[in-house]
C-alpha cells in the first residue's frame, strides 16, 4: 500500500480509509473504549493538526487563530443549552452524556472539513457536553 512516488497519496488514502472506519464505529453504537478517539487522534496526526497544548481548550484555539467570528456569549449559551439536552437524555437513559458529547465532537470534525468555524464552534459545544459528563461521574 506504501506509495514511495507519491508519498502524500498514501497519506490521503490512510486517512480517507480512517475516516470511514471512524464512521462504520459511529454507526455501530457500541461500547468503543476509546477506540474512536484514538482514531480521530491519528486522523489529525496524519493531517497535520497539532493537538491542544497543556490547558489549553478548543476556545483558545480558536482565538489564537482568530476564527471564531461569532459572538462568544452566543457560542456559550448554545453550548450549555444543549449540555442541559444531553442531561436529559441521559436520565431518560436514551444515551449518556459522555456519547453525545463524543458524537458531536465527530460531527464537528466532520463539519470543520467544508466550514472551519463552523467546526470549532461544534467543538466548543461538544468539549462543553464532556466538560459536563465528567462531572457527572
Amino acid at each position: 500500500m506504501e506509495d514511495t512516488e507519491n508519498p502524500s497519496g498514501a497519506i490521503q488514502e490512510a486517512v480517507t480509509l480512517m475516516r470511514a472506519a471512524l464512521r462504520s464505529l459511529d454507526a455501530a453504537r457500541t461500547n468503543l473504549n476509546g477506540a474512536d478517539a484514538h482514531l480521530q487522534m491519528a486522523i489529525d496526526a496524519a493531517s497535520g493538526v497539532a493537538p491542544l497544548g497543556e490547558g489549553a481548550s478548543i476556545e483558545d484555539e480558536a482565538a489564537s487563530l482568530n476564527l471564531l467570528t461569532v459572538d462568544k456569549t452566543v457560542v456559550r449559551a448554545m453550548g450549555g443549552a444543549l449540555a442541559l439536552f444531553a442531561t436529559l437524555l441521559s436520565r431518560q437513559g436514551l444515551v449518556t452524556s459522555a456519547e453525545v458529547g463524543e458524537l458531536l465532537g465527530i460531527f464537528a470534525v466532520v463539519t470543520g472539513e467544508e466550514d472551519r468555524t463552523e467546526g470549532l464552534i461544534l467543538g466548543c459545544w461538544a468539549a462543553m457536553i464532556r466538560d459536563l459528563a465528567a462531572r457527572q461521574g
